[in-house]
């Protein structure tokens, strides 16, 4: 064997612990989701944002992607492995290390709000900086609208107690969701964020 040649480059070396911190966020909300959907004992706000947290995983994974061409360096490193960080965060949130102690499913998603959505807040957040900075994407792109727009809701969220505003803000972060998909993910000619 070569010994001149590194057998990963720094990008696939660093995309396995951010992979792993995802991973665990994963792994998080799939154990849970049993004692989540159990009838009798559910609460579609609580199911619906876990299922929004698992497409929320495979999203951040996917878009790991656009970050393959930098050169890498510790900074760069603990900047980004915040962003996987605080998805598990989220997941932590919204399912408990024990969720069959969990009673009532909707106290828990209220009572846990502010660590959730304050967190999901944060990450995009990041989001918008590591892709102005590391990335180069423009500052005001007309793709930032919907990163600015759900970041919003997410800090509306984490205020408010209302069963409505959260409602309202469910359903609107899953219509953005599908409107990122299929405009950026889907998009055969254009990766996430890149111009």
């Amino acid at each position: 064997m070569d010994r001149s040649e590194p057998a990963l480059t720094l990008f696939e070396f660093i995309s396995v612990a951010y992979s792993l911190v995802l991973s665990f966020a994963m792994v998080r909300l799939l154990g849970g989701a049993s004692d989540a959907f159990a009838p009798g004992r559910r609460y579609w706000l609580h199911c619906a944002w876990l299922c929004l947290q698992v497409l929320g995983v495979l999203t951040a994974w996917w878009t790991f992607w656009s970050y393959r061409t930098l050169e890498w360096n510790v900074f760069r490193f603990l900047a980004i492995i915040a962003s996987p960080g605080l998805v598990y965060l989220q997941a932590s949130a919204l399912i408990p290390p024990d969720p069959s102690s969990v009673d009532c499913w909707k106290d828990h998603y209220f009572r846990t709000r502010h660590l959730m959505f304050g967190a999901g807040a944060i990450g995009l957040v990041l989001l918008g900086i590591h892709s102005y900075v590391l990335l180069d994407f423009p500052l005001l792109h007309p793709r930032r609208a919907l990163n600015v727009v759900m970041i919003a809701g997410m800090t509306v969220a984490a205020a408010s107690g209302r069963k409505w505003v959260h409602a309202l803000i469910t359903v609107g972060y899953a219509i953005g969701l599908v409107l990122f998909f299929t405009t950026f993910v889907f998009n055969p000619d254009s990766w996430v964020l890149q111009r």
